[in-house]
């Protein structure tokens, strides 16, 4: 059984993890690979504790919805947070997160191989959170050495408008199909891939300052203006992870980082065929 910790660096977070069985099913997820660091790093900023025994939340659950594997359930106590992952049938399938809140460490019970992914990804933005951060849902293109951040419901074309831009400017690569790390520091927003890219394999250990977010809808022509800040702000919410922002703390911690984000960079929003024009109206109003 292998015990030795590993080490990730994930949008300018370093997280250690510690477990069991577990670190060799995390060894072999290929998104991570690309974020694992081989040396220990002098200090931690996250700590996922694997195999752990996490009871049965007692209460009244805070959100319900719907997920891959079945349902995403989620409990708030005490200085904790529990989230609940279970199939739909009664004798199905269960893990567990448990989020110490004072010690800013995740235990994650022991699950099925296909869940971890995603479980992950939930206790990344739980902890993430504190610091400032969110896995975001959206598109982000690298172009010109920034960022731009394509917002929408699943089937707008975030994707699709990710390859416009690609198409429409030399240079432009995509950094993440589905959910890009966004981080505010104070005075600036940065945007980092991460080992969450949906279906298109994008895992890329890197940063750049954000240009701008735009909200897409689909529309038989393209136009494109700024938000205004109460517009921006119900452009934003969406994006974020929703089994988390409709309970505190994380709620509090998302209208921290939606006000950085509104102060500091142009959110549009989009009316869009999909075409190349698409993407040069909504760089030029990005950049106006």
């Amino acid at each position: 059984m292998m015990n030795t910790p590993l080490f990730y660096s994930i949008g300018g977070l370093t997280v250690r993890v510690d477990g069991g069985a577990g670190l060799g099913d995390l060894e072999r997820l290929a998104p991570f690979a690309p974020f694992r660091l081989h040396e220990a790093p002098e200090i931690c900023d996250l700590r996922w504790r694997l195999d752990s025994d996490v009871a049965v939340p007692t209460g009244d659950v805070a959100f319900d919805m719907s997920v891959g594997m079945g349902r995403c359930r989620v409990y708030v106590q005490t200085d904790s947070v529990v989230c609940e992952l279970a199939e739909e049938k009664a004798d199905g399938d269960s893990a567990r997160l448990y989020y110490d809140i004072c010690a800013n460490e995740v235990y994650i019970s022991p699950m099925p191989v296909s869940w971890m992914h995603f479980a992950l990804w939930i206790a990344y933005n739980m902890q993430a959170s504190a610091c400032g951060r969110y896995a975001f849902h959206a598109a982000a293109v690298v172009c010109d050495g920034m960022s731009a951040l394509f917002l929408g419901e699943s089937g707008t074309g975030k994707s699709t408008h990710a390859r416009q831009w690609m198409a429409a400017f030399d240079g432009c690569t995509l950094l993440n199909d589905d959910s890009p790390v966004v981080a505010f520091d104070g005075s600036a927003v940065w945007v980092y891939g991460s080992p969450w890219s949906g279906k298109t394999p994008c895992y890329l250990p890197e940063r750049y300052p954000l240009k701008g977010l735009a909200r897409l809808r689909q529309s038989p022509c393209n136009t494109a203006r700024r938000l205004n800040f109460l517009e921006a702000i119900a452009a934003l919410v969406p994006s974020f992870p929703p089994m988390l922002v409709h309970v505190e703390p994380f709620r509090t911690r998302m209208l921290s980082l939606i006000e950085g984000l509104v102060k500091h960079v142009p959110v549009v929003g989009l009316d869009c065929l999909p075409n190349p024009e698409a993407a040069i109206c909504c760089r030029k109003e990005m950049e106006s």
